[in-house]
């Protein structure tokens, strides 16, 4: 098989030549220690050259020109490879030409170029300027840069114009202009993928769900507040791809420092409070990373890192004394939701929402879900039995209609609905309370009386069992959700003698 010849041989010099980089590089073959003929040499030739080409080629990388930030964006300002700026005199005279060419057409440059003079008169010649090297490549690349970004900052399209755009590839553009965009004040992100357009997405299905009945319209506000201030802290026109796991930690130092603003001055958070809004912005990243493809949820998502202290305050109720004075001051049909709160546990929207049908009106019993969790199938359906001040209230002032109470312009006491993504409430039996309140000098919350029912009971050594029940919570232990049923008449023992505890029935 025949050798290769990496050289060329010269018989009549008896030496080998190679052209390379510019240059002609020669061995004889009695340097080599070879017999000068061309098949005596030829291998230590070729080994020769390898050796020479690798020490070549490092020099060549050692002292080779490295582009400095911004090369090709001057370079293609000037309409030259970004490469000429290895060459200082050839790239000055590329410069003296454009400088004559704008000259030519009343459109001198605004920087003065190293040796050029800022002035009317014409540029003088390459060979009559001083070109001192690197720092006059370094003053071009300063002031082509500065016109180019000048354009883009103050121009009318924040666009590089076609010339520059075809000296640059395709990806180096978008960059470029997407810079300016960004400094100019404008978003760069597709209002598809930007935050913002994503929170409405999410707020837009769970409105969709409100009305449909699958979701609480009081819910569905609620979270549209809390993440409001997640969407506010990333900013709403911030890509998508800005929730990573920097940014998730810091939301949580955030929310951390909102809930020490709360012992320095208003508008600071509660613990609760702190890790409810935390908890959703962590919900719609979840829901983020399920319906987007192009998103992967930050890697610390379900760290147990993100904690808070949320010890369960002391339960605050009404004492028996003020719960005689408020029934005692209070008339129609406020008395008589009052009494339901505390006759069968309810809140203003449960009493709201309480159907004709869900009453049986010769017994005096009420049989329902509560309204909150009326659609989870482990909330237990409760049969509570009425107080007799309680029936009386309640049959005198029954509407007629599917629900029984209603005010006197025909509408539920407790209305929610959505209006423009936003939820309104109204709640009459609050109103009514806090107009109750103010000659009574008393302060304390309507919601209170549910749970001062419910601690009553838990006070009691045999019905103190029966507090879930009363709550119309779902079933927590093994016993109570598949073998213990509670019997009806226990459960009827236990809300008569709320009743003596209250002085509402003889006997108390």
């Amino acid at each position: 098989m025949p050798v290769p010849e990496l050289m060329t041989w010269v018989p009549g010099q008896r030496r080998w030549c190679k052209q390379y980089a510019g240059r002609r590089y020669y061995i004889s073959a009695r340097k080599l220690g070879c017999p000068e003929t061309k098949e005596g040499s030829i291998l230590a030739a070729n080994q020769w050259w390898r050796d020479k080409q690798a020490e070549l080629d490092y020099d060549l990388r050692a002292n080779a020109y490295r582009p400095a930030p911004m090369d090709d964006l001057a370079a293609a300002q000037v309409g030259v490879p970004a490469e000429l700026f290895a060459d200082v005199r050839c790239l000055v005279e590329q410069a003296l030409l454009r400088e004559e060419e704008g000259r030519k057409h009343n459109q001198p440059s605004k920087m003065a170029l190293p040796g050029i003079p800022n002035t009317d008169d014409a540029a003088p010649h390459p060979d009559d300027l001083e070109i001192t090297g690197p720092e006059d490549a370094e003053a071009i690349r300063r002031s082509e840069v500065m016109a180019l970004l000048e354009k883009l900052l103050f121009g009318d399209g924040g666009k590089l114009t076609l010339s520059v755009a075809e000296q640059l590839s395709p990806d180096r553009v978008q960059q470029v202009e997407r810079a300016a965009k960004e400094i100019r004040g404008e978003t760069t992100t597709p209002q598809t993928r930007t935050v913002g357009a994503l929170a409405k997405h999410w707020h837009d299905g769970r409105t969709d769900q409100a009305k449909k009945g699958k979701l609480s319209v009081a819910r569905v506000s609620n979270t549209r507040s809390l993440l409001g201030y997640f969407v506010a802290f990333l900013g709403e026109e911030s890509p998508v791809s800005s929730i990573d796991e920097d940014s998730l930690r810091r939301f949580y130092y955030y929310c951390l420092s909102r809930t020490a603003d709360q012992h320095e001055e208003e508008g600071g958070w509660t613990d609760h409070t702190a890790k409810e809004v935390f908890g959703i912005a962590r919900t719609w990243i979840r829901w983020i990373a399920e319906n987007r493809k192009d998103f992967l949820a930050p890697r610390n998502l379900e760290s147990k890192e993100f904690k808070f202290d949320t010890t369960p305050p002391a339960v605050q109720t009404w004492t028996v004394e003020e719960v005689q004075r408020v029934v005692g001051a209070a008339k129609g049909k406020l008395k008589l939701s009052l009494l339901l709160a505390l006759n069968c546990g309810m809140l203003q929207g449960d009493v709201s929402d309480l159907l004709d049908k869900e009453v049986n009106w010769k017994l005096g019993t009420i049989t329902r879900k509560r309204s909150k969790t009326k659609r989870k199938e482990s909330v237990p359906t409760v049969t509570y039995r009425l107080w007799p001040l309680t029936f009386q209230l309640l049959q005198e002032h029954r509407s007629g209609s599917d629900r029984v109470l209603l005010t006197k312009s025909g509408l539920p006491f407790v209305r929610k609905e959505v209006v423009e993504g936003k939820s309104k409430r109204a709640d009459s039996f609050r109103s009514l309370f806090l107009a109750l309140g103010r000659p009574l000098d008393f302060k304390k919350p309507l919601k209170q009386l549910r749970k001062t029912s419910a601690s009553l009971l838990e006070s009691h050594p045999t019905y103190g069992r029966l507090t879930s029940l009363f709550l119309g919570h779902a079933p927590a232990s093994m016993k109570e959700k598949h073998y213990a049923a509670v019997p009806q008449d226990l459960f009827d023992e236990a809300v008569a003698w709320l009743a003596k505890q209250y002085g509402f029935v003889e006997g108390a």
